[in-house]
């Protein structure tokens, strides 16, 4: 997702579908560097950027696997009546189908990394659909408190005119230190039964 408009939009397609495809000619001039490594089901790209005002300075890309069917089932069941969202069609609440988390170190990179995304649509193909800011958000709209500002992005193959929404999750480092180590009781919350642990 944080490609050049210089590339087609397969290239895009397959960085999100595999970021190990990830190369010097599928980045905008900006990266200086990448060095990647798996984490469990993610794929975490350390990649060199200079894109902030201070310098160049460092992001971690958490490409994260494609949303699975079972998993969407699940999410959809969570806006059946009388949730306030329960409109047709539920699949409408699903804005994460593909996703990916951008790391910085700090609030001011994170800042500027989101507004890179909102000034650079054109130059991406990703049009910004919504900016989620939880950072802004009172203690009972956050869950578990955590604080990112999560972007929706669509992006569209012209040639095909198909469509999806995906999510970027943009964190501070320190933060999603404490996000992974909150993972696993997020897990045993949502879980439905001990077999989904």
């Amino acid at each position: 997702s944080v490609h050049s408009g210089s590339g087609s939009s397969t290239t895009r397609m397959r960085l999100l579908a595999d970021p190990r495809s990830l190369s010097s000619e599928s980045l905008p001039s900006a990266v200086h560097s990448t060095k990647s490594n798996h984490t469990g089901d993610e794929s975490v790209i350390n990649v060199k950027v200079g894109l902030f005002s201070d310098g160049p300075g460092d992001i971690q890309l958490w490409m994260a696997p494609v949303k699975s069917q079972e998993r969407m089932r699940e999410k959809i069941v969570e806006y059946l009546p009388p949730h306030p969202r329960s409109q047709w069609p539920l699949t409408a609440n699903i804005l994460d189908p593909v996703r990916l988390a951008l790391v910085c170190s700090g609030p001011k990179h994170v800042l500027q990394t989101v507004l890179w995304f909102v000034n650079s649509q054109e130059t991406t193909g990703l049009t910004v659909t919504r900016v989620k800011n939880k950072f802004l958000l009172s203690e009972c709209e956050v869950q578990d408190g955590y604080r990112d500002v999560a972007l929706n992005v669509l992006f569209e193959d012209k040639p095909s005119g198909l469509k999806i929404i995906a999510e970027i999750q943009v964190h501070d480092l320190e933060l999603h230190q404490l996000k992974l180590r909150m993972h696993k009781l997020y897990k045993v919350k949502r879980a439905h039964n001990p077999s989904l642990i």
